[in-house]
């Protein structure tokens, strides 16, 4: 379920970003539910569509930590300079199905916890690549990169099902 979203008018870029808040129902075996947040691209501001396959942009952090079961965006991303800061707000409150059909906030077990986190992105950086069926191998030859000797090359990934290998020459 959808429960609200972030919307982002980009003037230099001629799009919207939009941040849905997800809510995922974990009623079998009594887990409680958890928000992870979305990334939606529109021209139009009217029609929206899902970047990266429904993929999480935010997902939950790991167990024992402030955002464990819920992670929202702040509204307004702000620019700084070719950066584009991406304010959360993260906490251990889930959801979980009462005895009389309603939900409850409870946590995990720890007091409650929130805090606020931030994602920094190059401006125009969003860029994605993926493999065509999520979890299958893929093959991505890049165009030639020129770096100083000693750069550091940076690759963020999301292998939380597999892995990253890199081969440079």
């Amino acid at each position: 379920d959808l429960y609200g979203a972030v919307v982002w008018p980009d003037a230099s870029a001629d799009v919207y970003w939009a941040f849905p808040w997800r809510f995922w129902h974990f009623e079998k075996g009594g887990a409680p539910g958890t928000y992870d947040v979305a990334l939606m691209s529109s021209r139009d501001g009217l029609h929206f569509d899902y970047v990266d396959d429904r993929r999480p942009f935010v997902r939950t952090g790991r167990e024992g930590t402030a955002g464990s079961s819920r992670v929202r965006v702040l509204p307004s991303p702000i620019v700084v300079n070719d950066t584009m800061l991406i304010y959360l707000y993260l906490t251990n409150l889930a959801e979980m199905k009462g005895p009389s059909g309603g939900y409850n906030v409870t946590t995990d077990h720890r007091p409650m916890e929130s805090a606020l986190g931030v994602v920094r992105i190059r401006k125009d950086g969003f860029v994605c690549l993926a493999s065509p069926t999520y979890g299958k191998e893929a093959l991505v030859t890049t165009k030639a990169l020129f770096a100083s000797a000693g750069g550091d090359l940076w690759v963020n990934v999301d292998s939380l099902n597999g892995e990253l290998r890199v081969e440079l020459f």
